[in-house]
């Protein structure tokens, strides 16, 4: 039976730390030997003394003061850009992990924000599920985290073959109700236990240690994530293939002097838009780090919906 390594990054949580511990030993009381590592930088609150009180071997907690200033995107007001920051955190926290243990193991990927006490047993049970499917067919599993209202609160994650564009493509467009709505009612309506999805997240996130070792976190378009759009544009059978061709077809570059993206690439490429207030097209720093799974070969990635898990989001 494979341990358990829970990764996770915190910022400001103070209120959280006395439930983040609970859910840590919940997890780790399932397994001998599993382990957690959490990464906390630039707190402006009690976060970093409160994790430090936690006297529990198996957590290994570094705090800094060294959080990353410099971003290559920018707010409108030359604020940096905290999707680079939780990307780069997020690369330090597997860096704690790869340079202390080098064992197969169950990675737990936990939104340390959490406000809800986690279910220990029923993580270890969908662990063994996992592990019951050779990693060719399954390399990891997402909870099916849910708000308040019922629907899956992380769709800035969310790729699938169905909506495979995300804003880095689409733009603002991709934040409208319309494009929102088609996402969740994907995902709601599937009427199958289990989603196979390109890329996911929901705040819970399973994998195979051999799937995810060695890749990192970009909030910035990535080779892998050029590879990926350039196989939807060249393959005419791709759902999403006749709406990129739309975006791709002479994109409008600038208005009135501003540019509103650029080709990361090269101009035979994608045109990449600025999106979510930033000068720069940003991406969710989880899709370059699944595209890394599918290209070790690893295409089985799931939303497994009886795993439901009730976000504090």
């Amino acid at each position: 039976m494979r341990k358990f390594v829970v990764l996770g990054i915190a910022k400001n949580i103070e209120n959280q730390i006395t439930i983040l511990g609970d859910c840590l030993q919940a997890i780790l009381d399932q397994r001998d030997g599993s382990r957690a590592f959490i990464y906390e930088d630039g707190s402006t609150d009690r976060t970093a003394e409160r994790l430090l009180a936690i006297k529990d071997p198996r957590i290994t907690i570094k705090t800094e003061k060294n959080e990353k200033e410099k971003t290559e995107a920018l707010t409108w007001d030359n604020k940096p850009c905290r999707l680079e920051r939780i990307a780069w955190a997020r690369n330090k926290c597997m860096e704690m992990w790869e340079t202390t243990d080098k064992d197969d193991c169950i990675v737990i990927w936990l939104d340390t924000d959490r406000v809800h006490r986690l279910n220990g047993p029923l993580v270890h049970q969908v662990a063994e599920q996992l592990m019951g499917v050779p990693i060719e067919i399954a390399a990891g599993f997402f909870a099916y985290s849910v708000n308040h209202k019922g629907e899956m609160y992380d769709t800035f994650a969310y790729r699938s073959e169905s909506n495979a564009l995300g804003p880095e493509i689409m733009g603002e467009e991709w934040w409208s109700s319309e494009n929102q709505r088609k996402i969740l009612s994907e995902v709601a309506e599937s009427p199958q236990p289990t989603l196979n999805v390109v890329s996911a997240c929901n705040g819970l996130a399973m994998y195979k240690s051999e799937a995810v070792r060695g890749l990192r976190f970009s909030a910035l378009p990535t080779p892998l994530i050029e590879k990926y759009y350039k196989q939807i544009w060249h393959n005419q059978k791709a759902p999403c293939h006749k709406k990129l061709c739309q975006l791709q077809d002479k994109p409008t570059t600038h208005y009135q002097g501003v540019c509103l993206g650029r080709y990361c690439f090269s101009t035979e490429g994608m045109w990449y838009k600025n999106n979510s207030g930033y000068n720069q097209p940003v991406v969710c720093e989880w899709l370059s780090f699944h595209l890394g799974i599918r290209e070790r070969g690893y295409m089985g990635l799931f939303i497994i919906k009886p795993w439901t898990d009730i976000s504090g989001h």
